[in-house]
């Protein structure tokens, strides 16, 4: 598919070449036809005064006219294919740009992935971490049993609900011998008394239980999976409870990305803004500030995103090569200087 891509220009390239010569020698006759009618002028000074003077409708100025207007024609042809050809480069261009992008932002969610799964020690996974989940279980509370009865002997079976638990007969309690030295009259059945109703589960998070490392982890699973809303509201989440955590900078930044992969560029800007100002010196400011700027670029706000673009190559001299090639690419689609 790059190799397509890459190609499609090149071809482009091609098929423009022989306009551009068409237009050389359209330049060169109209450089001929000027050159001709200087010295027909000429020529009709030296003449004789007697000599009637040259006529602008002659045939030879009407036949150079016809074909000034032909060259014109051919002119205005080529300028329209030529400008279709660099419009329809520049489609191709763009999309060439969208799937650069997105390949990049697949292989730093691998890069991320892989580099949180060496770092464990010692811990084992727990079962939330299970990255072939797509979101944490939900508790349900446990609807509290019904309340149990006591029939005491002799007493009618009540017809109402809740049902009666059991009755037992008086023939049955003849049979049961009472313990040595214990009052016979003492001797009753033991009430039932009800269960008690379990108190109900707290509303869980959208984060499993677990250190920050794992609990980091499970939202970038997320992520992977490309379930951005639940990685949204995990990742907030996260940032929430580990606002102190190293890996809270690197939490923010793939917070924006939630927004920035679903065309919420508003939300993605203010966030990958809050992610470079948090942690300027972080391992996600340069990849923040360049979002911010390419956030900024498609809500239409080019000037913004050339301050953006200008305020990373002041602050980063030594700016990482993707970046660098990244924003690059973004800088002449924004027109920056």
């Amino acid at each position: 598919m790059f190799v397509a891509f890459a190609l499609t220009p090149s071809a482009k390239a091609q098929d423009l070449q022989p306009l551009l010569d068409r237009l050389e020698r359209l330049e060169r006759d109209i450089r001929a036809l000027n050159l001709q009618m200087a010295r027909g002028g000429k020529g009709g000074v030296e003449l004789k005064s007697s000599a009637p003077s040259a006529s602008p409708t002659t045939p030879a100025v009407a036949l150079m006219e016809l074909r000034l207007s032909e060259i014109e024609n051919d002119l205005r042809s080529s300028t329209g294919r030529s400008e279709e050809m660099v419009h329809q480069m520049q489609q191709i261009s763009q999309r060439l740009d969208k799937l650069v992008g997105d390949v990049d932002y697949r292989l730093g969610v691998l890069e991320e992935t892989m580099r949180g799964a060496g770092a464990k020690t010692g811990s084992q996974p727990l079962a939330h971490d299970d990255p072939t989940q797509s979101a944490p279980p939900q508790i349900r509370p446990v609807p509290s049993p019904p309340s149990v009865q006591t029939v005491r002997p002799g007493q009618p079976v009540p017809s109402a609900q809740p049902g009666v638990l059991g009755q037992i007969s008086k023939k049955d309690m003849k049979t049961v011998t009472p313990p040595a030295g214990s009052d016979p009259k003492a001797v009753q059945p033991a009430a039932v008394q009800p269960a008690p109703a379990p108190q109900q589960a707290a509303a869980p998070g959208y984060l499993p239980a677990g250190s920050p490392r794992q609990q980091y982890a499970f939202a970038r699973s997320l992520l992977s999976k490309a379930n951005y809303d639940q990685a949204e509201l995990a990742l907030k989440e996260f940032v929430e409870k580990n606002a102190d955590d190293p890996l809270a900078s690197n939490a923010r930044y793939w917070l924006g990305e939630t927004y920035y992969v679903r065309g919420v560029y508003p939300e993605a800007a203010k966030t990958f803004l809050n992610s470079y100002q948090k942690d300027k010196k972080g391992p996600k400011a340069q990849a923040s500030l360049l979002k911010l700027g390419m956030s900024l670029a498609r809500m239409d706000k080019k000037k913004d995103a050339c301050l953006t673009f200008s305020e990373l190559l002041k602050n980063f001299p030594n700016i990482a090569s993707p970046v660098k090639n990244k924003l690059g690419q973004e800088r002449k689609l924004s027109g920056c200087r």
